[in-house]
């Protein structure tokens, strides 16, 4: 029925995050810092369908 197959990139990191709602006409929640930075360089690391950690995450 559906020939579309759904695929997911996860990046993760831990750190201090700023939080904060933007915009003026419409509103958005949006989050700040090199943590969030990071965790988008992940995921675009990351193959699909997989998960990358930051080292910082691991045990």
């Amino acid at each position: 029925m559906f020939d579309k197959q759904w695929r997911c990139r996860i990046g993760t990191n831990s750190g201090p995050v700023i939080g904060s709602i933007v915009g003026v006409q419409k509103y958005v929640y949006d989050i700040f810092r090199p943590g969030v930075n990071l965790a988008a360089r992940l995921e675009a690391f990351s193959g699909p369908m997989q998960i990358t950690l930051c080292e910082d995450m691991l045990p």
